[in-house]
C-alpha cells in the first residue's frame, strides 16, 4: 500500500476521532499480542522443551538400537597372498 492510497483511505474515514482511534488501537493490539506471547512463552516453554528433549532422546535410542542390530559382521576374504603363492609354485 503506497502512502498516497493510505492517506486517501484515512481521509475517507468519517472523522478525525475515528482516525485517531485507529492509530491508538493498532499499537494497543500489538502490545496486547506481545504481552500475550511473552506470557504464553514463559508459561509453556519448559513443557515444550521437555517434550522436545524426550522426543530427541527417544529418537537417539531408536538410532542406537538400529546401530546395534546392524553391526557389521566380519567378512572372510580370501587371502590373496596365498592364492598368488599357489599360482607361482
Amino acid at each position: 500500500m503506497n502512502p498516497e492510497s493510505f492517506s486517501a483511505a484515512a481521509a475517507a474515514t468519517s472523522s478525525a476521532p475515528v482516525s485517531a482511534l485507529i492509530w491508538w488501537l493498532i499499537p494497543l493490539f500489538g502490545l496486547i499480542g506481545a504481552l500475550g506471547y511473552v506470557l504464553w512463552l514463559s508459561k509453556y516453554q519448559s513443557k515444550f522443551e521437555n517434550e522436545t528433549n524426550r522426543s530427541v532422546n527417544n529418537f537417539r535410542k531408536f538410532q542406537n538400537s538400529l546401530a546395534v542390530q546392524q553391526a557389521p559382521k566380519p567378512t572372510v576374504t580370501p587371502n590373496e597372498d596365498k592364492s598368488a603363492g599357489n599360482a607361482a609354485s
